[in-house]
């Protein structure tokens, strides 16, 4: 009877841990789908609820792009287009909690994240030590770590930013002892940041800020 009793005690009182953390985890703040269009670099991003309080991010915009000289014998010289892009995120976003007791809102992933950055690119820059030019542009496969911070208010105004460190992979020219040019793998540091200001376009609701 007395192991039936302290048995029947822990059993009580397990179910009711596990009845309490499935029901913080139902409270606490999580993450959302969120499909916007942005302005400064003109574009759409889609944002996929993937786990607790992680999404998935997709990306594709028109980078603006110019260049401007100037000489005296042939006047001044500008140039503009708009270079298509596209990009790719994993968010993790760690402050609901903190957030929501604070009063604060936490729809629409108006949240603090860290993130896995990639964006693809296609380009002529160079990332060898040499630093030399290359002839011909291609692929070049950007990966970085970044911490950002994401806000949707109720005017369906959105901004969202983020900064980290990063490399460059892709090939790169270089010049061997017998001074002729020659193409190997290339690793550059550099910074993966952001910043996006455009609208989001859910549903209206009453929970945004």
């Amino acid at each position: 009877m007395r192991y039936a009793m302290i048995w029947s005690s822990v059993c009580v009182l397990t179910s009711q841990l596990i009845v309490d953390n499935a029901k913080a985890q139902v409270d606490a703040p999580d993450a959302e789908n969120v499909f916007k269009v942005n302005i400064i670099a003109p574009g759409l991003s889609y944002e996929k609820r993937i786990g607790y309080r992680q999404t998935l991010v997709a990306e594709t915009y028109l980078s603006p792009y110019f260049t401007f000289s100037y000489s005296s014998n042939f006047g001044s010289n500008f140039y503009f287009t708009l270079l298509p892009g596209v990009k790719a995120a994993y968010r993790y976003y760690y402050n609901g909690s903190r957030r929501a007791d604070k009063g604060y809102t936490t729809a629409l992933n108006n949240m603090n994240y860290f993130s896995l950055v990639y964006i693809p690119s296609v380009t002529n820059v160079a990332i060898s030590d040499a630093y030399f030019d290359e002839t011909r542009k291609r692929v070049v496969h950007t990966i970085g770590i970044a911490w950002g911070f994401q806000r949707n208010y109720r005017n369906r105004i959105s901004l969202d930013l983020y900064i980290g460190p990063g490399c460059m992979i892709g090939k790169s020219t270089d010049i061997n002892a017998s001074g002729q040019y020659y193409s190997k793998p290339g690793i550059a540091p550099t910074i993966v940041s952001t910043i996006t200001m455009g609208l989001w376009l859910n549903k209206r609701r009453n929970d945004v800020n």
